[in-house]
């Protein structure tokens, strides 16, 4: 399905992200593993990461996402609201 608009890849990426909660739902205390792992172009990973952190589109937050690296995003505790531990370490 093709985006055509700012809202539209916000809401594709806001119901992917309302996916992951589902399943990490249950999980946040470590009953059972259940990493979720993305696959994608940086300016999509950008998109993503600040919705994940509960910033709108508009807001001009800076990430430099180097190719072939790894970023991590979790839940900061014990409050579970999502926050973000490292992005871009290289493997």
């Amino acid at each position: 399905m093709l985006c055509r608009s700012a809202q539209e890849v916000t809401d594709r990426i806001d119901n992917l992200i309302a996916d992951i909660r589902e399943i990490h739902r249950g999980n946040m205390h470590g009953e059972k593993h259940c990493d979720v792992v993305l696959v994608a172009h940086g300016h999509l990973l950008r998109a993503f990461t600040k919705r994940w952190l509960g910033y709108p589109m508009e807001f001009p937050l800076s990430l430099m996402l180097d190719p072939g690296a790894v970023g991590v995003l979790r839940y900061d505790f014990p409050l579970g609201s999502p926050g973000c531990i490292c992005y871009d370490e290289l493997f």
